[in-house]
């Protein structure tokens, strides 16, 4: 405890002089002669009491009397609890932002609200010449607040901390709030967060008993470590070295990390419940190309059991109820069918419902269903196999799939094309970037290593597969294909094997500089029964929705986690988050991106433009901040022993004010309404 301003103090506190030598030089009683006898009662009601009790009252009285002026000197003062001003030349406020501090206990602020009360107690008891710099994070820090001594500028920027939901990294906050330390030393890092800082210390190598540990304390309380104890965990850890002769900079460093105090003070709730959504993502169904497959895992954190409703909505409309039980610590996964429709891409919006839930914004979860395009598909044959023409017309409608033929003559073609057939013909230089199937090759180029077999080809009684479960052999019978080689692959190349007959490979396929290629080495009219079987058509399907996996891919919906960054083309984004009101189901807000880059800083749905790149979605989807961290021992005791604690910490004036006028009050009521009757 120390005095912001002593001299004050000490000009007020003389007055405790005055009731002193009043009492030491209290005037003797005057006698007085009197006639009438009614006195004489009056006298003896004040004369009755001892002489050890009159004694009492007025040394009770002188004691109440001094506790009050000093009391009061002590508020004129500033009595504080906080550094002396040689102790700590630099302050940084460190404020966590993520979602979770956005949760909410029944009859309690925010995590966030009482965070920020309890960080201006105790900046308003830093002395006078401290610099304070106030920094915020989420998934990376930002310095809202360079070094400034002026406290209202710094309180001003505390109130505009909002938080947002996205997941936290506080190991490069820390990491930033150090090196900002450490420009002026002795300094403290407050650190205001709900994490349970013990557990993240002692998650890594337990058999390391002497490493140093973080350490957290009750909810608003605070606990201390030293940057010399606390190694930085951004940081790795290196091999031992040979030992190198001390320099004076390291040195200096040394010096200045030794004097930067960490000071984690938490704010973590009692009785933590909340159910949220952990995990989402949307994949095609194989060899299903309009059918997609959601999956979702939810995370829930509470005692008992708890109750929860999940509600998927498609485009705003209510497809699909489920209720679910969960317990504390459990993940519950779930599979949810999806149908998309052709021509336009769809919403999809997952809600979860849950009594006394605290946090909501992992409660809602968003993600786009990419509109189906057509695969385009370049057949390049001088004279086209009528069963590959057939396995081709079988493989759905126009919708699905978009098959152009044509001579050697019209490759390059003007327009790209998602795979290109290359049947009994290969170009002089291999199309990078260009996704292929090769049938019958007559020769080599690029990838494709092959030597043709002359007089009709090599027939093949049963074949030999090496990897059933290829996506190119689903559904494949591979068993009982009989066919006829016309060619003889390199085995040396980077294709893998895939059919395996007495002349090497029949079927390769494999990623050559991020191409996808298929190899294959038999003439399917020749052959004895694969044209006449459903394999050949099936084969050929796989092997073009295996080449075209990577286009298909780049318009998988564009759903992301919140925090992420994201290059965009104009600068103004449209927002639209799903809120069931009055006035509609969807709130819009546009905003203005910077450099062309967008940061996903909220839930829903955002557009940029026109491309399917330039449209996605954003969800928190983060089990740090779902699974709110509860304060050790959180009993009703010990929550009220906290607050008090939290009363008399920083600028004591307001207490001392409130405990003078207890003390009045209390001393007029003891000695004109208790003691006098």
């Amino acid at each position: 405890m120390r005095f912001l301003y002593p001299t004050l103090f000490g000009m007020w506190a003389l007055l405790v002089l005055v009731p002193i030598i009043l009492y030491l030089f209290r005037p003797r009683p005057r006698t007085v002669m009197t006639s009438t006898l009614p006195f004489f009662k009056t006298l003896a009601r004040e004369h009755q009491d001892a002489a050890w009790l009159k004694w009492l009252k007025y040394l009770f009285s002188l004691l109440m009397t001094l506790l009050v002026i000093l009391f009061a000197s002590m508020a004129l003062g500033r009595l504080v609890v906080a550094p002396a001003a040689d102790d700590v030349k630099t302050v940084v406020l460190l404020v966590d932002r993520s979602a979770s501090m956005s949760a909410r206990e029944p009859d309690r602020p925010p995590r966030l609200a009482r965070a920020l009360v309890d960080l201006k107690q105790r900046v308003a008891a830093l002395p006078s010449g401290v610099g304070m710099v106030v920094i915020a994070y989420d998934r990376r820090p930002e310095v809202l607040l360079a070094r400034t001594v002026d406290r209202r500028q710094v309180e001003r920027m505390l109130e505009t901390i909002e938080t947002l939901p996205v997941e936290g990294d506080s190991d490069a906050a820390i990491a930033l709030a150090r090196r900002v330390a450490a420009l002026e030393t002795p300094a403290e890092i407050w650190h205001a967060t709900d994490r349970d800082r013990t557990a993240e210390a002692t998650s890594g190598d337990d058999d390391e008993s002497d490493a140093p540990t973080d350490t957290i304390a009750e909810p608003g309380a605070e606990t201390t470590d030293t940057a010399a104890d606390l190694p930085e965990t951004a940081t790795p850890e290196l091999p031992e070295a040979t030992p190198e002769p001390p320099d004076a900079d390291s040195d200096t460093d040394a010096d200045e990390s030794a004097s930067i105090e960490v000071r984690h003070l938490s704010f973590a709730g009692q009785r933590p419940l909340n159910v949220g959504i952990t995990m989402l993502d949307v994949r095609r169904l194989p060899q299903q190309r309009g059918r997609f497959e959601v999956f979702v895992e939810l995370f829930a954190v509470g005692k008992g059991s708890i109750e929860t409703e999940l509600e998927v909505l498609l485009d705003g409309q209510p497809v699909g109820i489920r209720n679910l039980t969960l317990t504390d610590g459990q993940r519950e996964p779930l599979l949810i069918p999806v149908l998309a429709e052709h021509g336009s891409a769809q919403e999809l919006v997952l809600r979860l419902s849950t009594k006394g839930d605290q946090l909501a914004s992992d409660d809602v979860a968003y993600a786009r269903i990419p509109e189906l395009k057509p695969i385009r598909v370049m057949w390049i044959s001088e004279s086209p196999d009528p069963f590959t023409q057939i396995a081709l017309s079988t493989m759905g409608s126009d919708e699905d799939i978009e098959v152009l033929q044509g001579p050697p003559s019209s490759w390059p073609p003007e327009r790209g094309a998602d795979v290109v057939i290359f049947d009994r013909w290969l170009p002089d230089t291999w199309p990078p970037d260009q996704p292929a199937i090769v049938m019958q090759p007559p020769g080599s180029s690029g990838p494709v290593q092959a030597v043709k077999i002359e007089r009709g080809g090599f027939p093949v009684d049963a074949v030999r597969s090496t990897n059933a479960t290829h996506p190119l052999l689903f559904g494949v019978a591979s068993g009982r294909v009989s066919l006829t080689q016309t060619s003889v692959l390199d085995t040396d190349g980077p294709l893998q094997p895939l059919w395996l007959g007495p002349q090497g490979p029949l079927l390769s396929a494999g990623q050559w500089r991020g191409q996808r290629i298929v190899v294959m080495a038999f003439d399917v009219q020749q052959s004895e029964n694969l044209p006449l079987m459903r394999s050949y058509p099936l084969l050929v399907g796989n092997a073009i929705y295996w080449a075209a996996a990577e286009s298909i891919a780049k318009t998988a919906g564009n759903n992301r986690r919140t925090g992420e960054v994201i290059p965009v083309v104009p600068a103004e984004v449209v927002w639209r988050e799903f809120r069931p009101a009055e006035s509609g189901p969807w709130s819009e807000q546009s905003v203005l991106t910077a450099g062309g880059n967008l940061l996903l800083d909220r839930l829903g749905f955002w557009e940029a433009g026109d491309e399917e790149q330039q449209r996605g979605a954003a969800s928190l989807l983060s089990q740090a901040e779902t699974n709110l961290s509860a304060a050790p021992g959180s009993t009703s005791g010990e929550v009220a022993t906290v607050q008090t604690a939290s009363f008399f910490r920083g600028d004591l004036a307001p207490p001392l004010i409130v405990g003078a006028i207890l003390l009045l009050i209390f001393e007029s009521w003891l000695y004109h309404r208790c003691w006098t009757n």
